[in-house]
């Protein structure tokens, strides 16, 4: 990190933290990323975690990189520089907004997170085939036409297959409530 108080503090709570930028050979040495299986970057610029990226796709090629993007922009850029794997900020408020209208509207709340998973699927897909056609925009709008065709398809079918008010998985109070009747 390059937070001395952020460093100070984790280091305080016993965790293993390192001061520097992670884009320096010596550092990432330190760390042990000789021996990682995994780096995950979580600095909010993106031109840092490009380097971050860059600097131990060079050292260290065997480690597989997940970092912190802000939106699907960065996010496919962040993939065209190596990095592995990408989660978004704006995604992750998106989806813990939609499992609360889920539930909101009436959906178990064990429902609303199936729910939400299967639109993270379809949703990550989605982005994978979006980033492989990135360049040609025909091939861009046609995949972004058919996964949109699909994400109907998946929600006329998920609300016609379940009934989003009786499960009770993950609700003690709908638990209760059932047992009573």
């Amino acid at each position: 990190d390059l937070d001395p108080g952020t460093v100070d503090l984790l280091r305080e709570h016993g965790m293993p933290v390192y001061y520097g930028d992670a884009t320096r050979p010596a550092l990432l040495h330190a760390a042990g990323c000789a021996d990682a299986k995994l780096f995950v970057i979580a600095t909010d610029s993106t031109t840092h975690s490009i380097r971050i990226a860059g600097a131990v796709r060079q050292h260290h090629p065997h480690v597989k990189i997940v970092s912190r993007a802000y939106d699907v922009r960065q996010a496919h850029i962040l993939r065209g520089e190596g990095v592995d794997e990408t989660v978004c900020d704006v995604n992750g408020g998106g989806r813990a907004r939609g499992r609360a209208s889920l539930i909101a509207l009436g959906y178990d709340p064990y429902r609303a997170e199936r729910a939400m998973k299967r639109f993270e699927r379809h949703e990550g897909e989605t982005q994978r085939m979006l980033f492989e056609a990135l360049g040609d925009p025909t091939r861009t709008l046609q995949v972004a036409r058919q996964r949109t065709a699909d994400l109907g398809r998946l929600l006329e079918a998920d609300s016609e297959s379940e009934d989003t008010t009786r499960d009770s998985a993950w609700s003690t109070s709908a638990a209760i409530e059932a047992a009573r009747d």
